[in-house]
């Protein structure tokens, strides 16, 4: 198996009458971009990224499409070709059980899923299964009940004054006025959505690939995960420090050896 064809996406539509071009190309798009999202927050920021291309196509009410990226880009590490495709088959996957914001994705994927949804109900699909066709060959549903969950993981529950704390992972820059941003919050792989004004163009553009504290007006779900945040104001932070060493943890648990000095306590398990 080469690394592409470990990346690869089986799309298996199960529909009632042939499928009309326009909600086939729609669905696939919706599935396309989907992907293309899941990716950015996969990998570093300034990562080159995959283009993905109709591998396979075969029958008609049940329509079976193989994804996969058209080619390995240059300055990729073929480690991180499958992680799009892994973590968009598993976020279906826990979508499918649960009304929450899976990782690797924002609400913007998660409304990817209710927009096929809507494309579903117009040309009579029972459902559609995804498989990632890699080594773990991980399978998923896209059915009336994986659509619920995404539309209740999006639906506003609380609205109140907050911040959240990350990197800004995605920029999108077309609208000058009201500029828009991702941000995986720290201690999750999940982004949070992030609604600017004009006067925070500069500002979200010089945070991009950077660790920030964004505050403002932020919208929870019904599980409490943050889902977007209209943005007041934007703090650069330092990079975290990974690194560890004994003179960081010396003093954490002062009563770890008990009434023994630490001299005492080596001694006792060197002798034990």
């Amino acid at each position: 198996m080469t690394i592409i064809e470990d990346a690869a996406v089986e799309v298996l539509l199960n529909a009632d009458r042939n499928l009309s071009l326009s909600g086939y190309t729609s669905i696939l798009t919706e599935i396309r971009l989907a992907l293309e999202e899941v990716d950015r927050l996969a990998i570093p920021t300034r990562s080159p990224r995959l283009d993905w291309a109709v591998q396979s196509l075969s029958g008609s009410q049940k329509l079976r499409i193989i994804l996969a990226p058209q080619e390995i880009p240059s300055h990729r590490p073929p480690n991180t070709i499958a992680l799009a495709s892994n973590g968009f088959v598993a976020g279906i996957g826990e979508l499918h059980q649960e009304p929450a914001i899976p990782p690797l994705f924002s609400a913007r994927t998660v409304e990817r899923v209710q927009k096929v949804g809507d494309h579903m109900v117009k040309e009579r699909l029972r459902d559609i299964k995804l498989t990632q066709l890699g080594r773990c060959q991980m399978n998923a549903i896209i059915d009336t009940q994986t659509v619920d969950k995404a539309k209740q993981a999006v639906r506003p529950a609380q609205r109140a004054w907050g911040s959240v704390t990350g990197k800004v992972e995605v920029l999108v820059a077309r609208n000058e006025q009201h500029p828009k941003a991702q941000i995986v919050v720290e201690g999750t792989r999940r982004a949070v959505d992030i609604r600017g004004n004009a006067e925070h163009r500069d500002a979200l553009r010089d945070a991009w690939g950077r660790r920030v504290m964004a505050g403002g007006e932020l919208t929870r779900n019904s599980l409490g995960q943050p889902v977007r945040l209209s943005l007041t104001e934007l703090h650069v932070l330092p990079e975290k420090d990974s690194s560890l060493t004994a003179w960081d943890i010396l003093g954490m648990a002062p009563s770890a050896t008990g009434e023994l000095t630490t001299t005492q306590y080596m001694d006792l398990l060197r002798r034990d």
